[in-house]
């Protein structure tokens, strides 16, 4: 992640805080009183978002020591410390929702990212995110992702060709349209096609889809989209990847996982993600 993208992002948080002009920290305290601040964990999670909280700091004060005691990606329990920073407290203060925000938030994406691949260990099936992202924190929300064991499905609609229900709406059944897509687009392009019933599926696998995606299917419908895809490519062209969505429960992610797709991709890992508890404790306050 371009570490310029990631400074501009915490640059317009701190400045949706008015963290320049906090009346309480500015008044209250003499700007040159100088301490120590700890962001510690409140609850049981993957961690994440760590630079994102440091830089937060930084641009308050730049002339802060920042020590990071643990990174993106490892699990941490109650009470531990992730990260300390020194500096003119007025200022760390200004900065503090905004570095627990950013780390709380991504922290929280990881862990359920985390959850999800868990469940479906062992079984071939990867967990992938979508594009049901917070506007403005799509890649920060996708690294998080990554950091859970995740993996990001396209990052944006130039990346990939993904046909869905509006699309096919849209034609009004003009099916040839469909069929000769993949030979117009782009040179190394990828093409996935959505399919929700057996008439849908047909066309998907008529369309040379490099993934057919199989969405909210009742577990028979589903089971039998699966046999059905894998039969296809018996004969001898390969099979596209298979990939379910559809409001994807932790607690049915393993049972689909087994049914023998390749892809389950979850909306609710960046969409719904509850935040990991984290805060800020002063240790030392200096003259």
């Amino acid at each position: 992640m371009n570490a310029r993208w990631r400074a501009n992002l915490v640059r317009r948080a701190l400045r949706e805080d008015s963290a320049g002009r906090d009346v309480t920290s500015r008044v209250l305290l003499p700007a040159n009183r100088r301490g120590q601040a700890a962001l510690v964990a409140g609850g049981r999670g993957v961690v994440c978002g760590l630079e994102y909280a440091a830089r937060a700091f930084r641009l308050a004060d730049p002339s802060c020591r920042i020590s990071i005691l643990s990174r993106d990606g490892m699990w941490v329990s109650p009470g531990r410390k992730v990260l300390e920073v020194r500096g003119r407290l007025a200022r760390l203060l200004s900065a503090e929702r905004t570095a627990l925000n950013f780390l709380g938030h991504l922290s929280g994406v990881a862990t359920l990212t985390r959850r999800y691949v868990r469940a479906v260990r062992h079984t071939g099936a990867k967990i992938l995110d979508t594009r049901k992202t917070i506007p403005g924190l799509r890649y920060a929300q996708k690294y998080a992702v990554l950091c859970g064991g995740g993996l990001n499905h396209r990052p944006d609609l130039s990346s990939m060709a993904m046909v869905k229900d509006n699309h096919l709406e849209a034609i009004r059944g003009d099916k040839e349209r469909l069929l000769t897509l993949k030979s117009r687009l782009p040179r190394g392009t990828r093409l996935v096609v959505e399919a929700k019933n057996s008439e849908e599926l047909d066309l998907a696998l008529s369309s040379r889809a490099d993934i057919v995606l199989l969405d909210n299917m009742t577990p028979g419908r589903l089971k039998a989209a699966v046999r059905k895809i894998i039969r296809s490519g018996a004969k001898g062209s390969g099979r596209p990847e298979i990939e379910v969505s559809g409001r994807i429960k932790l607690s049915a992610a393993r049972a689909i996982a087994r049914s023998g797709v390749d892809r389950i991709s979850v909306g609710a890992l960046t969409h719904s993600a509850r935040a990991l508890d984290f805060s800020m404790d002063i240790e030392r306050v200096g003259p």
